[in-house]
């Protein structure tokens, strides 16, 4: 009769002895998924590219993630030919101010259709400024968060943020409280949208970062351009982290230790022939409650 407590979790992690604690903090878990990032067909008046912050992200990928997460461009031919639907994550860096028209014309409604659907299915999209508008004609955000003819002009170019959830993926690294801005379109706060961040050195303290959700995917919409500086990496890189996400894996064993002498998955008896019940307890001394736990018995 009673309760055996001589036993232990035994974590599948290197450096956690018997008995003790392991502390997970906000962490991923990371799997490789196929990222799209933007390159629009649409040149400016010289002949020249408009999506300027491309090569940004190239650079991120390449020598900051050192290849270890792959993404192929895309244009628009190709996403109104339907090529999103290979992929989980799309990226729109930003493109050149003023050219919102000619790239809706180039999308056509076919383009923001397979857009929306993409993102409903389960994808993500994110985008950095001028390109946020993109997500609002695709009717993923509520119209009016991406406002185009009211921009955000600070003179040394640098956006004081203050963090409003801190929850959020979106924020979970970071160097500073601060991002990099260019004259980009103002983002407005609207229903069932989540402002992730404001700027504090901006009239009216509007959002910074923005995230929605529409049917199973997520929308993640950054005012300026941390892409483009080495200081703001973390923050550029947070949103592609959130979308190589999966559930985490904790394996244990339970193990005796009322006798060293005796192998660590017997359990010692003084008579033969009593019935023995083994139970191993999880316990969550996290502040957040867990949600999609599955426990599996081998």
């Amino acid at each position: 009769a009673g309760t055996l407590t001589g036993f232990d979790l035994v974590v599948s992690q290197p450096g956690v002895g018997m008995g003790n604690v392991l502390g997970v903090t906000k962490s991923y878990a990371l799997k490789p998924v196929k990222v799209a990032v933007f390159y629009s067909g649409v040149k400016d008046t010289y002949g020249q590219p408009i999506t300027w912050e491309e090569g940004y992200f190239e650079r991120l990928f390449r020598m900051y993630l050192w290849d270890a997460q792959e993404f192929t461009s895309i244009d628009e031919t190709q996403i109104k030919g339907g090529a999103l639907s290979s992929y989980d994550m799309v990226i729109f860096p930003a493109v050149k101010k003023g050219y919102m028209p000619t790239i809706k014309d180039a999308l056509t409604t076919t383009g923001f259709k397979k857009i929306k659907a993409f993102e409903e299915a389960g994808g993500f999209l994110y985008s950095h400024g001028e390109s946020n508008y993109i997500a609002e004609m695709a009717q993923l955000v509520v119209t009016g968060t991406v406002v185009l003819n009211n921009r955000v002009s600070i003179s040394d170019s640098i956006g004081q943020l203050r963090i409003e959830d801190e929850a959020s993926p979106v924020v979970f690294a970071r160097l500073s409280n601060t991002m990099y801005v260019l004259d980009d379109p103002m983002l407005a706060a609207k229903e069932n949208q989540s402002t992730v961040a404001i700027y504090t050195n901006v009239t009216d303290n509007p959002p910074a970062i923005v995230t929605a959700e529409r049917g199973h995917g997520k929308v993640i919409l950054m005012g300026g351009h941390p892409a483009d500086k080495r200081e703001y990496y973390p923050l550029a890189l947070n949103p592609v982290l959130w979308a190589m996400s999966q559930k985490a894996a904790l394996a244990c064993d339970g193990v005796q230790k009322f006798n060293e002498e005796v192998e660590r998955d017997v359990i010692p008896g003084l008579e033969a022939d009593v019935p023995v019940n083994v139970s191993i307890s999880f316990s969550n001394f996290w502040n957040t409650t867990l949600q999609g736990v599955d426990v599996i018995s081998v």
